[in-house]
C-alpha cells in the first residue's frame, strides 16, 4: 500500500481496528481523520469510559482465571 510522502508509516497489519480508550472525543476525531487519510485500511473505534468501567469486573475475573491456570502472573493495577 502506498503512503503519502513525508507521513510516517504505522507498523500495523492491514485492515486492523484500533480501540481508542481514555481519550477525549476531540482526540479521537483527530486520530480518525488522520487514519482515513494516511491508513484508510485501518479503522478506529471509540470505547467510552463507561464501557471501560463496566468491563473491568469481567476482565479482572478473566485475568484471575488465567493466573490460576498457570498463565501469569498478571499484575492488577489500581488503574485498569
Amino acid at each position: 500500500m502506498a503512503y503519502k510522502q513525508g507521513l510516517r508509516k504505522l507498523p500495523l497489519e492491514e485492515g486492523v481496528s484500533i480501540l481508542v480508550t481514555r481519550s477525549s472525543t476531540q482526540e479521537y476525531e483527530l486520530l480518525d481523520e488522520w487514519l482515513r487519510e494516511v491508513r484508510p485500511d485501518v479503522s478506529a473505534l471509540y470505547v467510552s469510559s463507561r464501557a471501560c468501567s463496566m468491563s473491568q469486573p469481567l476482565l479482572t475475573g478473566y485475568r484471575e482465571r488465567l493466573c490460576a491456570a498457570g498463565y501469569g502472573p498478571f499484575i492488577v493495577s489500581a488503574e485498569f
